[in-house]
């Protein structure tokens, strides 16, 4: 079996689950990865390091990328990628903007290549479980639905990138709110009203 060649950009907690993953899977060959932190380096001696991401995108010359970063860079690094004639694979949320999504739409269209975003809960086994449920008809229609989703804090939660507007974008919704919209939309197809 051919390997898809990527490189990983972010070795933060997404990027080495996504490492891991795909050292298990073995269809992966990952030829360079960058962080903002030198010191990752020393765990992965076998791959190109940088602390500069467009230098390992353009050292690599891989096949995807894996966008693993804070979500204010997720765009710009995805368009590059993706201008680079390159796959990609990319952490939630698909930008924190309209014009941020409207702008990897463009890219992406342009490019001819695929980008998919990790909207990992539509592969948890209960979830699959009662999307069969709901699109068996058993139970009738689902009439309308609703959400709530919050985060318990801790410790290191005031001082952490997600509670950091310019990194993250904003609060629970942007961060794993993003899911259960992602969720509401599987289970039910395109909104006609939301309050």
């Amino acid at each position: 079996m051919k390997k898809i060649t990527t490189v990983i950009i972010g070795m933060g907690k997404m990027g080495r689950i996504r490492y891991r993953e795909m050292m298990i899977h073995g269809g992966f060959e990952v030829l360079g990865m960058c962080d903002v932190n030198e010191d990752a380096a020393k765990e992965f001696p076998e791959v190109f390091f940088s602390t500069d991401w467009k230098e390992v995108i353009d050292n690599c010359k891989a096949e995807s990328v894996t966008v693993c970063t804070f979500n204010n860079v997720i765009p710009e690094i995805t368009c590059y990628a993706l201008d680079q004639g390159m796959h990609v694979f990319s952490e939630k949320p698909p930008g924190r903007t309209v014009e941020d999504v409207e702008m990897m739409q463009r890219s992406e269209k342009a490019s001819g290549k695929v980008l998919k975003f990790g909207f990992n809960h539509r592969f948890h086994y209960a979830i699959m479980e009662a999307k069969a449920m709901i699109d068996s008809g058993r139970f009738g229609n689902i009439l309308w639905a609703r959400g709530t989703y919050g985060k318990a804090g801790g410790n290191q939660f005031v001082g952490n990138w997600r509670s950091n507007k310019d990194l993250s974008g904003g609060g629970i919704l942007m961060d794993q709110g993003i899911h259960m919209l992602d969720l509401l939309r599987y289970f039910l197809g395109d909104f006609t009203e939301t309050k």
